[in-house]
């Protein structure tokens, strides 16, 4: 099955209901596995001054943001049939 790794920017909020889409979603990367894309999407996440994993969301994901700026970069792995986000790749 191929895998995408999505990308989404979101202002710095403390709670989660309090975020905000900077920029639409869209695909990053492709590849052949499920273990492929992670590692892709951690690799985009550790190009950030800070970086990490959340695994308590609905969609796990890794993240990155460079210190000083107030954006969220949220790496996604998702079957790439997927309809959401940003389509299929």
């Amino acid at each position: 099955m191929l895998y995408k790794v999505v990308e989404e920017v979101h202002a710095l909020a403390l709670q989660e209901a309090d975020r905000i889409l900077l920029r639409p979603a869209h695909v990053v990367a492709a590849a052949l596995s499920r273990g492929q894309a992670e590692a892709k999407a951690k690799e985009l996440a550790c190009n950030f001054n800070k970086f990490g994993f959340e695994s308590n969301s609905e969609s796990p994901y890794w993240w990155g943001r460079t210190q000083g700026i107030q954006e969220v970069h949220r790496f996604i792995v998702m079957p790439a049939t997927s309809s959401s986000p940003a389509g299929g790749v």
